[in-house]
């Protein structure tokens, strides 16, 4: 049902079946937009006021649509340009810790003082990936109470910068800058909010951001640039450009940098999965395909399958995301799995975000 769900949230519904359903979403999109809206007001109006933690600055990394926008890709490359200007300076970042065992209602410490407590099923992809890419001097905590975990790493660990990962809508706390991610590709679905559409809230929320990033994944660049300028134009902010480029190919077992096999089989359960498949199809022949549920918590009898339908389609190779394979290494599978590593390339000096910091 997520899957049916997700694909009607970028199609135009034309169709009878599609009007249907849209008729059936309606009435729970009102709700969910009225709550919404109620929410924004109350704290646009002061009437709900957010926390500030004193001596800290506080950066939002979102976005206004649901599945991935490239968000932890981002926030990675944002804490590396962070740690080249000030390599003493301790950084946090406060993750939700989606698909991870541990109870978010807890703040968890997944990282510190350059030790990772946790592996990936109990952490979260998202969290152990950023656990593992990160220097000593960088904290990982998941809490579903970002504001009062971020106060805890400044508090308890004296983090002075604090990177919240998808965190626009979680207004609870003061920010001094708030980045929201726009898919270049999918950009804003149908255009309705939850569950009629894929907006979580209104497009018109853009507004209150400081900056819009336009994630380039898939399409050419003279695209991006037109729909950067239209984008500027109606929100009368500066939009960048971040590009996802193919940094390289890993082997899984080692990391070692491999040229992958013509012939692969892929498989992943991210947000935006077809993206994936479509970047692969560019310089490789796709046996087959198979996508779990972003977050999937993969066990030996997926890898089984996955490991016979990609012999059937007589694949010589598997390949799959990073996010992906943080959750596979006590697993075995029949053919070898090569990681997609991808590098998130953007003007980290042109961003008003220097002018704060």
């Amino acid at each position: 049902m997520k899957k049916i769900i997700s694909s009607f949230h970028y199609k135009k519904p034309y169709l009878f079946c599609n009007l249907l359903f849209s008729f059936i979403l309606f009435l729970p999109m009102i709700f969910y937009w009225g709550a919404i809206s109620i929410v924004n007001f109350l704290y646009d109006k002061k009437i709900i006021k957010a926390k500030k933690i004193q001596g800290a600055k506080v950066i939002s990394v979102g976005n206004i649509t649901t599945g991935g926008t490239g968000k932890t890709p981002f926030s990675l490359k944002l804490v590396q340009k962070l740690r080249e200007k000030n390599k003493n300076e301790k950084i946090a970042i406060i993750l939700r810790g989606y698909g991870g065992k541990l109870n978010n209602k807890n703040i968890n410490i997944i990282k510190k003082d350059g030790r990772i407590y946790y592996n990936a099923k109990m952490a979260g992809d998202e969290a152990w990936m950023l656990a593992e890419k990160t220097d000593s001097n960088c904290f990982i905590l998941t809490s579903k109470n970002k504001s009062k975990a971020a106060k805890f790493a400044f508090e308890n660990f004296g983090c002075k910068t604090i990177v919240l990962d998808d965190s626009f809508q979680h207004r609870k706390i003061v920010r001094d800058f708030d980045f929201v991610l726009v898919d270049s590709e999918k950009q804003f679905g149908n255009g309705f909010v939850l569950p009629l559409g894929p907006l979580r809230e209104p497009v018109s929320s853009l507004n209150r951001s400081s900056s819009i990033i336009l994630v380039n994944k898939t399409k050419n660049l003279e695209e991006v640039l037109i729909m950067k300028n239209d984008l500027e134009k109606k929100y009368k902010k500066n939009i960048h450009i971040c590009t996802m480029k193919q940094d390289s190919f890993v082997l899984l077992e080692n990391r070692a940098k491999i040229i992958p096999a013509k012939d692969i089989y892929a498989f992943c359960a991210i947000g935006q999965p077809n993206q994936f498949y479509h970047y692969l199809k560019k310089d490789f022949n796709l046996k087959g395909t198979k996508t779990f549920n972003d977050h999937h918590r993969y066990s030996q009898k997926d890898a089984d399958c996955i490991s016979k339908k990609a012999i059937e389609s007589k694949a010589k190779m598997l390949i799959t995301t990073e996010k992906d394979a943080v959750k596979l290494k006590n697993l075995t599978f029949s053919l070898p799995i090569c990681v997609l590593v991808l590098d998130c390339e953007f003007e980290f000096d042109n961003l008003e975000l220097n002018k704060t910091i």
